[in-house]
């Protein structure tokens, strides 16, 4: 099945290097397209030339609403998969990212606005995507080589099929809650390793952490019922017809109890659904 992707977000979340990311995989991509341009070259892609069977269009947030359903009226008779994936980022750390790289936000100069006030735009049209939006993810707390890792592994995993899509992702409660998820079943009434002075420095994924978990019952009853619910509820996003749902587990600091808890459910709903892992902080101190 050929696939486009449409990817959006405000200057400044990422969208740069995840164009990479999909020239890598061997996408034809196109950069800062107009609604206006997105007809006669979607039909040279998929209709006339048929040269290239998985296409990525990197748009602004106030097209990419106008954009996603152009690309619908002409593809939608087509065998061509069509999903939106927005790149989002919280204010602090986009104004943040600003100043480091005195980067210009396009919409300051085209518009003669400011800074907040544009990325206060790019919030508004981002909202209004709500309905149509496949992946949401929040790069806030990702670096470069992390936003890679998630891109690849959507790109590969994202499959012919109906099947909803699961991300689990875990994260440490003082370092914020991430945007993006739909769900959070919090890991916090487990026994903490990072108070025994030998395990501290292992994480969720060793096996010495693995195995500390193993001595204590209340793991696997907390994770019993984890699953009990969660079976129920993907079901019903199953049968909504939902694309894609995320599932945040948290700790204190996301490094050993969430990592462990989302690293098993991830092996247990991997042959049932399209199951994607990430451990947001997992290296933080």
């Amino acid at each position: 099945m050929a696939k486009l992707f449409i990817l959006t977000g405000p200057s400044g979340s990422g969208k740069t290097s995840a164009q990479y990311v999909f020239e890598e995989r061997g996408f034809f991509v196109i950069d800062n397209i107009l609604p206006s341009g997105v007809k006669p070259i979607l039909e040279d892609l998929f209709i006339k030339e048929k040269k290239y069977s998985n296409c990525l269009l990197v748009v602004t947030p106030n097209y990419a609403k106008e954009i996603y359903d152009i690309a619908y009226k002409v593809l939608n008779k087509l065998n061509v998969q069509i999903d939106l994936i927005v790149l989002d980022c919280n204010y602090e750390t986009l104004y943040k990212r600003y100043k480091l790289t005195r980067h210009v936000h396009p919409l300051t100069m085209l518009d003669n606005i400011t800074l907040e006030e544009a990325l206060k735009l790019d919030k508004e049209n981002i909202k209004s995507l709500d309905d149509i939006v496949s992946y949401y993810f929040d790069t806030s707390a990702y670096d470069v080589g992390q936003l890679r890792k998630i891109l690849f592994n959507l790109i590969d995993m994202r499959k012919e099929n109906d099947l909803v899509n699961i991300n689990f992702i875990s994260f440490g409660h003082k370092f914020g809650i991430p945007l993006d998820v739909d769900l959070i079943l919090d890991t916090r009434v487990l026994p903490n390793p990072f108070w025994d002075k030998n395990l501290c420095k292992y994480n969720g994924l060793d096996v010495q952490i693995v195995d500390y978990f193993k001595k204590y019952p209340i793991c696997d009853e907390v994770f019993k019922k984890m699953v009990e619910y969660l079976d129920y509820y993907i079901d019903l996003v199953q049968k909504d017809g939902k694309g894609n749902f995320t599932i945040g587990i948290c700790c204190s600091g996301g490094k050993h109890r969430s990592v462990y808890i989302a690293n098993r459910l991830t092996n247990h709903y991997k042959n049932k659904y399209n199951v994607m892992c990430f451990h947001r902080d997992i290296n933080k101190e």
